[in-house]
């Protein structure tokens, strides 16, 4: 089970980042795992979104804490990339269960999905997001060790 300060790391990243995947006004739930991984997949984490509810909940997997402090962010942030990407998946899943998607949702769905890709992208070409860099290092940040008082 993650420690409550890997708990806590984890929060305040996602706190920090949701404005780059305009989640800040989702609910966020943050559930961890006691499996090894998801259903013996290797899956280390897992993010459901929900535009028309509002949420997201992101499970972790103890796995998740084997890995490196880098890859553990580079799966966060995977995780909430599906945020942008899910209605695809939907779409794809809905035509594999013979349900009608036209060439206008294909077309809605794929401009949403562009746009938001589009304003991350020039928020980071063009400097706008120094929060989401400066959220990535304080995930990266080693704790600071207390130091003891002199007598």
């Amino acid at each position: 089970m993650a420690t409550k300060k890997q708990q806590v790391k984890i929060r305040r990243f996602l706190d920090d980042i949701q404005w780059l995947f305009q989640i800040n006004n989702f609910e966020k739930i943050i559930e961890f795992s006691d499996k090894p991984n998801g259903d013996d997949t290797g899956t280390t984490a897992l993010i459901t979104y929900d535009e028309s509810y509002q949420y997201i909940k992101l499970k972790v997997y103890p796995s998740f804490f084997d890995e490196s402090e880098q890859s553990q962010l580079k799966m966060l942030i995977h995780e909430c990339c599906h945020c942008i990407t899910l209605n695809s998946k939907h779409a794809m899943l809905d035509l594999l269960n013979g349900k009608l998607i036209t060439d206008q949702r294909i077309t809605e769905i794929n401009e949403a999905e562009t746009s938001k890709m589009e304003n991350i992208l020039h928020g980071f070409m063009t400097g706008k997001y120094s929060y989401a860099k400066k959220a990535c290092q304080n995930y990266l940040a080693q704790p600071k060790t207390k130091r003891k008082k002199k007598k």
